[in-house]
């Protein structure tokens, strides 16, 4: 077999085939811009245009080019003869090739015989893979039985995949159940939530924005007239717990604590005021959360205010002894300057710590304990009020002058009705001590005593159709008070008015204009001829005095009860004797041998009556007779008598 020198190069392939899709992707873009500029329709008119147009040149270009070779190979040799050397040359290549490949094959299928028959195998084999280049028996075949598709391999596989189907389906399942359960509580929480901040927003509560927390609410429950301390710690946010109870997320500023009034005499503690605000705070709802969030910062405002007042109230004798504000009950006591030791009876206010452990409440109430603390909450709703009214007003011209504040009136009006009510109280028992002195000697005197501001007080309370009752209640207990006491006395008739009894005014205002009590005495006109100068005893002058201590009423009282005896009395029951005025005595005139003048005195003073006659300018007592109201003897009308005839 002849053999052609070749040359060995690859196979030719399709450049088309090799170029990567990216490419691909960027020449289409760069030829035809933008991909929605072209579509499937519009690619195929193109192709359809690109293959009648390739045809027809084709047809064209094939009609000339026969033409012209024909042309010139009838008149050039020189090419004739290149154009069989070019066509010897490309046969001589595709024999190569052919020759090549069939070869290739008939080494194949010997090599693949050489197993069962080498002997026939090897003269089919060419020279350039016989052995020992390539060893006999190197290739093989064997006859194999088609097998079954795998189908327990499919219906295991199958199962196995049903399996894992139903398992990702059931736990599907399982993550839609849980998130529904999931939903159903936060729908369980926010509902609780939403109802309870709707609850609080109908009941009048402010409801916020954190700030820096947009999207936590809260509500202000301190008073936006309070100072601003106390503004700014009495808002909280609402925050729900897991379980779905909402809660106040206050600070640690605010600790639970309530202001406690106790009742103290000589050191002892008589009873208290209750803390009422003392709960658990977990287990209360939002209102409840909200009314003792408001109790504890409303109580530690008024214990500041306190303080702060009390600085222009220590000459009334309150006094701030560590964290205790101490209230005299009573200010002329406090403010006595005498020797002997006199018993203290003051109010004790502290702010108590309610997260103490110590901190037990005394099984011992008191009224007047509690009633301050009342007293001391309504006027500091008072004093947010006042300020809210001057806030809502038109704002003064402006001016370089800063406006006054509103004073601070809280323990101002404690004191004011604490002293009220003691001289009052001491003003009564010295009169109802009287009466039964005077009773006990057979003599009457009526006592009629008048609170104005419980008249004022009902009167108010009444008239429920005000807009603007409490706000009249508690500008009526904040201002001056006034009682007053009218004494029937002995020479007074049953029918006789009002007007024409001795009356006694006791007004006390504990203001920065006036000091503590005034007690006012009105002296009718039936007694006016024997207290001053008969020529000033008509009606024209006046019969008001004024008295500032206690002890000179009590003592100018018994004075005029003995200048009534004396001066109405005895004349009225034995005409012989003549009164003397100003002074509680009567004189009679005895003819025994000599006209003599016999003087009889009467005196109420220390808690006794007293009655007894003497010779005029002589200062023997003569018949003394003292009555304490223990027990009735002689009664003074009858002893009068006896002092009458004796001697004559």
């Amino acid at each position: 077999m002849a053999s052609f020198p070749v040359a060995l190069r690859p196979w030719p392939k399709d450049p088309s085939h090799g170029e990567p899709l990216v490419d691909q992707m960027g020449k289409m873009s760069r030829q035809r811009g933008f991909w929605r500029e072209f579509t499937k329709d519009i690619l195929e008119r193109e192709i359809v245009k690109e293959d009648l147009k390739r045809l027809e040149g084709i047809a064209v270009g094939d009609a000339e080019d026969d033409v012209k070779e024909d042309e010139e190979q009838e008149s050039d040799p020189k090419k004739i003869r290149e154009k069989i050397v070019t066509a010897k040359q490309q046969m001589a290549v595709l024999l190569e090739h052919s020759s090549r490949e069939a070869m290739s094959s008939l080494d194949a299928i010997a090599l693949l015989l050489s197993k069962d028959a080498p002997t026939e195998a090897l003269r089919s084999i060419s020279e350039n893979i016989r052995p020992p280049i390539i060893p006999v028996g190197t290739l093989a075949s064997d006859e194999w039985e088609y097998p079954d598709p795998y189908y327990e391999q499919l219906q295991q596989g199958q199962a196995v995949a049903q399996g894992w189907t139903m398992k990702a389906l059931g736990g599907a399942a399982d993550s839609l159940l849980s998130a529904a359960t999931r939903l159903e509580k936060d729908i369980k929480n926010e509902t609780k939530y939403w109802d309870a901040m709707l609850s609080a927003t109908e009941k009048g509560w402010p409801v916020f924005r954190r700030p820096g927390e947009r999207h936590t609410l809260g509500i202000q429950f301190a008073s936006l007239e309070a100072g601003a301390q106390f503004r700014t710690r009495g808002f909280a946010a609402v925050r729900s717990n897991s379980d779905g109870s909402v809660y106040l997320d206050q600070s640690a500023a605010n600790q639970p604590k309530a202001i406690r009034v106790s009742h103290s005499r000589d050191g002892q503690i008589l009873g208290s005021s209750s803390l009422s605000s003392r709960a658990v705070i977990a287990d209360t709802p939002l209102e409840g959360l909200i009314h003792q969030a408001r109790d504890f910062i409303f109580d530690e405002e008024a214990y500041h205010e306190m303080t702060q007042e009390l600085r222009d109230l220590q000459t009334y004798g309150v006094k701030l002894r560590g964290t205790t504000i101490h209230i005299p009950t009573s200010i002329a006591a406090s403010m006595s300057s005498s020797k002997a030791p006199k018993q203290t009876d003051e109010l004790l206010i502290e702010l108590v710590d309610l997260d103490e452990d110590e901190i037990t409440e005394t099984s011992n109430s008191s009224d007047l304990a509690q009633t301050v603390a009342l007293s001391i909450r309504m006027l500091l709703s008072h004093l947010h009020r006042q300020r809210l009214i001057r806030r809502s007003q038109l704002p003064p011209p402006l001016s370089d002058q800063k406006p006054p504040d509103i004073q601070r009136d809280i323990l101002r009006p404690i004191l004011t009705h604490l002293e009220h009510h003691n001289n009052t109280t001491e003003i009564r028992r010295h009169l109802e001590k009287s009466s039964r002195i005077l009773r006990s000697a057979n003599l009457d005197m009526e006592i009629i005593y008048t609170n104005h501001m419980a008249d004022t007080l009902s009167s108010i309370l009444k008239d429920s159709s005000k807009s603007d009752m409490t706000n009249n209640l508690v500008f009526e207990l904040c201002g001056p008070l006034k009682s007053s006491f009218h004494l029937g006395l002995l020479s007074n008739s049953p029918d006789m008015s009002q007007s024409d009894r001795l009356l006694v005014e006791v007004h006390t205002s504990i203001a920065s204009q006036s000091f503590g009590t005034r007690y006012i005495v009105s002296i009718p006109r039936f007694l006016a001829g024997a207290v001053f100068a008969e020529d000033h005893a008509d009606a024209s002058f006046s019969r008001r005095l004024t008295f500032t201590a206690l002890d000179q009423l009590v003592h100018y009282l018994d004075g005029l009860v003995s200048l009534d005896i004396a001066y109405n009395c005895i004349p009225g029951w034995n005409g012989d004797w003549t009164p003397k005025h100003q002074v509680p005595e009567a004189r009679l005139k005895v003819d025994g041998g000599k006209t003599r003048t016999k003087k009889v005195k009467v005196q109420l003073a220390s808690g006794e009556l007293r009655s007894w006659w003497s010779w005029h300018n002589e200062l023997k007592r003569n018949s003394e007779q003292v009555w304490s109201g223990e027990e009735s003897g002689k009664s003074l009308k009858d002893l009068i008598a006896d002092y009458a005839v004796l001697h004559q």
